[in-house]
């Protein structure tokens, strides 16, 4: 079967049709548009739209997610990492957005913030090495070598036991 790639504006106009033909729900579609705009690098249109659909459903977590990483692409610091605190407001209990606002604090230089950033999400996914070593990171950034040296063999640690796991 052939596959039909429909270009972003193509796909904008879609989305935009169906809007005005009532579409439900209404912030859905704006965040299909702001997908859509997304994929063509059209940030400024994408940004719009998802904002658009959270003011329509302010709980609605993956519009906060998806706004936050158009922002950052935008290089808008404050503005991303409020969308991404949002987002874990909405579900506190999901690890997925802590390790990416741990970065976006840690490249701010806000060491302290990421620290308690990832640590929050470490609690909830103590497996998740990538946000072990990014902690790591962000303990060396502050000089706190030996905290930083206990995340580091704690992921090494880890990764023996998966190793040995994977070897019976």
């Amino acid at each position: 079967g052939e596959c039909i790639v429909l270009s972003t504006d193509a796909s904008v106009k879609n989305f935009k049709a169906a809007l005005k033909a009532g579409g439900e729900p209404k912030y859905g579609m704006h965040f299909n548009i702001a997908l859509a705009y997304m994929e063509g690098g059209k940030l400024t249109a994408a940004a719009k739209h998802f904002e658009r659909a959270i003011q329509l459903q302010p709980g609605f977590r993956e519009g906060h997610l998806k706004l936050a990483s158009v922002l950052k692409d935008k290089g808008d610091t404050e503005k991303t990492i409020y969308h991404l605190q949002q987002a874990i407001e909405l579900e506190p209990g999901n690890p997925n957005a802590y390790g990416y606002l741990g970065g976006v604090l840690n490249n701010a230089k806000r060491w302290r913030d990421a620290v308690m950033t990832y640590r929050a999400g470490l609690d909830l996914s103590p497996a998740h090495a990538e946000s072990r070593v990014a902690l790591a990171d962000t303990l060396t950034n502050l000089k706190r070598y030996a905290e930083a040296g206990s995340e580091y063999r704690a992921v090494i640690a880890q990764a023996e036991e998966e190793a040995e796991g994977a070897g019976r």
